[in-house]
């Protein structure tokens, strides 16, 4: 079941509301928290109830597991836990890659019957480690299995994240509400959702044609122009990002109408100015995820190693930074997809990073620029290498990724659309001199890019850097958790928008809400999945 469809937002959603509050003002206080268990596994197997059983199993799992692992007990539960945890994911997403790779390498001809990979399989098993390693290291253990089920769940955030911890969630859960919180927290659900639905339907889904043929026509070797090679590689980060911020923004709105808090998973990233940056902004829980149960650990133990070294040594900054740096990113490359596209998206990541702390290291941490000219230079190089990844994230294979690469860089000439020549054709000798031509093979022949399409799709980069988050328009009535164990991963007081855009529950929202939610829905007749379903 998709958050973008009709029997969601018409017929699922409404009457799981309903029932929760009236089973929240009975006396039996347990009931509102089984009916949700219950309904994030119908919303689950909406959309293959075969594979229902996979989620039950990992949940019971688990929480046996998690018995016997707590407060620094035998390892032996733990490792346990995380392998079959991990056998079970890499059962599912990686085989069938395992195999391919293997028949690549050794010439055999293995094969295996299509194995269907479960959606949200990455995230709930990602979510389940964490809860075990932190039951291990005497975090406190759940002990009621339908309050752990639900942890795990909880159909908001159960298909695409955000990846959830248990000291975060569990305490909100059972919370009893007066009428005036419930009617508030419904007001800023419903607004949260519908900005999220917004982005989704009316941007996402609108950039989607402009940048799939594309892709297409390269994984079947057909050519590709200049301009559209363009025209998708910078457009794709733009649907990517509208796509799984609007879900995000979505589950937030959701879970908020329960009442519950989830974690903030974006907070503006295409106004990083370094990569860095840029992934304290992304995928913010998976970033936490990854530092906290794979790079630290990775760099505290090699750090012990290198103890007494100079600090400024290469060999102390490879062995403490740039090896975790490597494996993190590799690591978190594999997790998005089996392929070598995301495993070179992984490396690149982690060699970008890696790049930025050794310049870092060189420049002393001088403090960074503040003026708008001085930053450019940063954000514009980290945009662009963001770019050139999200190639490889999104094409289906390496030498289609080659394909558009070589296309930006003019391996098939640089041609522009005829349409274009009216506009330049004072200076059309000019560029011809070097190489620009107003002919080839037209965008619209592919894309369709009208001058109405184009201008829409040019006022989407000044909403990224001009307008505020919904982090920041939603700023007074915390939209998201924003802070782990007393430690901030997102600081929106340092961020700035050119708008000043603020949340109120007056009438005028109210109006503009509706409007925003019913055009959306006015919208939905192209049901679409959301990209990071896939993962």
């Amino acid at each position: 079941m998709l958050f973008n469809s009709y029997i969601f937002i018409l017929a699922f959603l409404p009457i799981t509301l309903c029932i929760y509050y009236l089973l929240k003002q009975s006396k039996y206080k347990t009931y509102d928290l089984a009916w949700l268990v219950l309904a994030s596994f119908v919303f689950f197997s909406w959309w293959n109830p075969n594979l229902t059983f996979l989620l039950a199993f990992s949940v019971l799992f688990n929480f046996a597991i998690s018995r016997f692992a707590s407060n620094g007990r035998s390892r032996f539960w733990l490792v346990l836990g995380i392998v079959v945890n991990l056998s079970l994911l890499g059962y599912f997403k990686y085989a069938n890659f395992f195999v391919s790779v293997v028949n690549d390498t050794s010439g055999t001809n293995w094969h295996l019957e299509e194995i269907i990979l479960p959606i949200g399989l990455s995230f709930f098993t990602f979510q389940q480690i964490a809860y075990l390693v932190d039951v291990h290291f005497r975090v406190k253990r759940e002990n009621s299995l339908v309050r752990y089920a639900l942890f795990v769940t909880f159909f908001p955030q159960l298909i695409a994240g955000p990846i959830v911890h248990h000291a975060d969630m569990m305490p909100q859960f059972g919370k009893y509400f007066r009428s005036r919180l419930i009617l508030m927290n419904l007001a800023v659900g419903i607004s949260i959702f519908s900005v999220g639905l917004a982005k989704k339907v009316l941007i996402a889904d609108a950039i989607a044609p402009l940048v799939t043929p594309v892709f297409t026509a390269a994984s079947l070797g057909t050519p590709i122009s200049f301009f559209e090679a363009w025209s998708a590689v910078t457009l794709y980060p733009l649907q990517l990002y509208f796509d799984f911020s609007g879900y995000s923004d979505m589950a937030l709105g959701i879970a908020r109408m329960f009442g519950i808090v989830l974690p903030a998973n974006f907070n503006s990233p295409f106004k990083a100015t370094n990569i860095a940056e840029f992934w304290q902004r992304w995928h913010i829980s998976l970033t936490r995820f990854l530092l906290d149960y794979v790079y630290e650990p990775i760099a505290a133990r090699l750090t012990g190693r290198v103890i007494g070294w100079p600090r400024d040594s290469i060999r102390r900054f490879i062995i403490a930074l740039a090896v975790p740096t490597f494996i993190t990113f590799f690591l978190s490359g594999l997790w998005h997809g089996a392929g070598w596209t995301f495993i070179i998206f992984g490396f690149l990541h982690g060699g970008y990073v890696i790049l930025f702390l050794a310049w870092r290291q060189l420049r002393g941490r001088q403090a960074s620029a503040h003026t708008l000219i001085a930053k450019f230079p940063g954000w514009l190089l980290t945009m662009t290498a963001v770019m050139v990844a999200f190639v490889f994230f999104r094409a289906e294979s390496v030498a289609s990724a080659l394909v558009i690469l070589g296309a930006i860089c003019g391996s098939n000439g640089i041609s522009l659309p005829v349409s274009f020549l009216p506009y330049a054709i004072e200076y059309s000798d000019f560029l011809a001199a070097f190489g620009i031509i107003f002919e080839g093979v037209s965008p619209n022949d592919l894309i369709g890019l009208t001058k109405m399409r184009l201008l829409g799709v040019l006022c989407i980069i000044p909403v990224c850097l001009a307008m505020p988050n919904t982090l920041q328009i939603f700023s007074r009535f915390t939209p998201a958790l924003i802070a782990r164990y007393g430690r901030p991963y997102v600081n929106i007081s340092s961020q700035s928008s050119w708008l000043n855009i603020t949340w109120r529950p007056t009438l005028f929202w109210a109006v503009a809400t509706g409007i925003c939610l019913a055009f959306a829905i006015s919208h939905l007749s192209t049901v679409t999945e959301f990209i990071y379903f896939q993962f």
